[in-house]
């Protein structure tokens, strides 16, 4: 029984590293300045449409929209995997809150990588979005 238990170990080991290898640690979206600085004639009723417009455009599904905050939820794999984060902002800066997971393997504080790709493009996007107004 020891010779074919011997020969799986290596196999079993590469599965453990290529799981470890798709977790990494979470990407935390607090407090981001969007970059315009001193845009005096900012106003929510222009931030507001244009960061849940951006959110949807990068299929975001809303909820919960209030004057300077929303859930937002990402699924994907016919519903197997999602995400669910809360954005908040106001006229100077932003945050994207993990608020819940399916099949991330969340831990606390490592998540799956494509956790991570999905929030820092929306936090590329709604910066960009909002400095361009």
């Amino acid at each position: 029984m020891k010779g074919p238990l011997l020969r799986a170990l290596p196999v079993f080991l590469g599965i453990l590293f290529l799981a470890a290898c798709s977790a990494e640690q979470m990407h935390k979206v607090n407090n981001v300045d969007y970059g315009y600085y001193t845009k005096k004639s900012l106003t929510m009723e222009k931030v507001r449409p244009t960061i849940e417009r951006t959110a949807t455009r990068n299929g975001w599904q809303l909820s919960n929209q209030k004057d300077g905050s929303f859930m937002g939820k990402r699924e994907w794999g016919g519903g197997k995997h999602n995400i669910v984060v809360d954005v908040l902002y106001d006229l100077r800066k932003f945050s994207i809150n993990y608020r819940d997971s399916h099949q991330m393997r969340y831990d606390g504080s490592w998540i799956h990588n494509s956790y991570n790709r999905m929030v820092q493009k929306l936090e590329e996007d709604i910066s960009a979005a909002v400095n361009a107004l």
